[in-house]
């Protein structure tokens, strides 16, 4: 809708957004692929629709619950952490990341309201990049769908650096005729912040633009595998029609289905006309009479190898270690496997957590900026929980075992204690057991 309006895209980010709503429908299980038409034995054409894994959405959300296993740290000024647990940033951040991972990108960005300052989480398709550099966006517009009464408008926001700071347009357009309409009492036309950065961020996925190089923005994770998730689709509705059509089947006569007027009167069956088993056929022949059970062997095994085969694949693609999902039931891998199991996934989920670091902290500069405080900021995620300890502890044990660290460091990475506390156990250790170092 914004492209029939704002004659200012630049040409790097013009068409992108048939690209995003591709994803999106894959996302939200509307592939284009799921409904297709097919011809039957009798010449008819019919539509169906396929069944779906939906393992873009799947994919999406494990990812993201890796990133977030547990909540990131925020270290800054009081009055910027104050913004964001007002704003239950972790929370909004963590919902905005899972469209991120899907559509390839998101913004966050800051406004006053007059009293506090508010976080608004941008979807991609929402956000649009007028000017940018080899660190970020600088300039770009915010798009915001609205419906008043009967009237569909869009809400155009313009962020654009300007001499000592940014200058900020608002933009009313109906969305029926594309015609510009009168803002609303409360938004104001055009507002000047004198800033040093810009009041917002853009945020995106590891993958880098192998679509558009020259575009600031990302890509979905599973941009480049789109044959494979409608493979996997494909192969999944197989499943389900390999029960449907292979289910048993009984060939009889088709004269033992007809109804026989029996001596009373009445007409009679010898078979249940509702039992979707039974199959009446016309045969002339002297075995005519033979019931013959025509019941076919289901191919479930292979269907479900080949649905392993491209979840393996699948997996590589997206940056996860091949046989993270698994189809032959059992689970998927759980956090505390990521790092001893599945090393690529946890390089996948280091890398994102980089990306987003960045963005984070170029929020709370904003922060800073408007509450005209220290902007010595940083975020740190916390990789703990998807640890295996089970290997952590034996690689310091081992260490210590080779005398290539001492027993309080040893203590100190296993327990994740300070060198006071760790000291304090050795000491205790060494009193209370025989073995002043219980795995030495």
């Amino acid at each position: 809708m914004w492209k029939k309006i704002l004659n200012d895209i630049p040409a790097e980010v013009a068409n992108r957004d048939e690209a995003i709503n591709e994803w999106f429908d894959v996302y939200k299980m509307q592939a284009p692929w799921l409904d297709y038409i097919y011809r039957t034995v009798d010449g008819r054409t019919r539509k169906r629709r396929r069944l779906t894994m939906n393992m873009a959405k799947v994919s999406c959300a494990e990812l993201n619950s890796l990133v977030f296993s547990e909540p990131p740290e925020y270290k800054g000024n009081q009055k910027v952490l104050d913004v964001l647990e007002a704003n239950d940033f972790t929370k909004n951040l963590t919902e905005l990341s899972e469209y991120t991972l899907a559509l390839g990108g998101g913004a966050m960005k800051v406004r006053s309201d007059g009293e506090s300052i508010l976080i608004d989480f941008v979807k991609a398709q929402n956000f649009v990049p007028l000017s940018w550099d080899n660190t970020r966006v600088t300039d770009a517009h915010f798009v915001s769908n609205l419906v008043q009464g009967d009237k569909k408008l869009m809400l155009v926001e313009t962020h654009r650096k300007t001499d000592g700071g940014y200058t900020i347009t608002n933009k009313m357009y109906d969305r029926t005729t594309n015609q510009k309409v009168s803002l609303p009492d409360d938004i104001e036309k055009e507002v000047f912040i004198a800033t040093a950065v810009p009041l917002f961020a853009y945020i995106r996925p590891h993958v880098a633009n192998n679509f558009d190089p020259e575009s600031p923005l990302g890509v979905s994770i599973y941009a480049n595998a789109m044959d494979t998730l409608k493979a996997l689709d494909i192969a999944f509705d197989s499943l389900n029609s390999e029960m449907v059509l292979g289910k048993k089947r009984i060939i009889v006569p088709e004269g033992a289905i007809r109804s026989v007027i029996g001596e009373d009167g009445k007409p009679t069956k010898y078979f249940d006309p509702t039992d979707e088993v039974f199959v009446g056929l016309n045969i002339d022949e002297d075995n005519s009479l033979q019931i013959q059970d025509n019941s076919v062997e289901l191919r479930i095994e292979e269907i479900k190898l080949a649905i392993q085969t491209l979840l393996d694949i699948y997996a590589i693609q997206i940056g996860f270690s091949r046989g993270h999902f698994s189809f032959d039931g059992g689970q998927v891998k759980t956090a505390t496997e990521v790092i001893s199991d599945n090393s690529k996934t946890f390089k996948t989920k280091r890398n994102i957590e980089n990306n987003y670091k960045r963005g984070i902290i170029d929020l709370m500069d904003a922060i800073a900026e408007l509450e005209n405080v220290s902007d010595e900021n940083d975020v740190e995620f916390d990789d703990s929980v998807i640890e295996d300890r089970n290997s952590k502890a034996m690689y310091w044990i081992n260490l210590f075992s080779a005398g290539l660290v001492d027993k309080e460091t040893a203590i100190r990475e296993i327990h994740g204690l300070d060198d006071k506390d760790a000291k304090a156990m050795a000491d205790k250790l060494a009193v209370n057991t025989s073995n002043p170092f219980p795995f030495e």
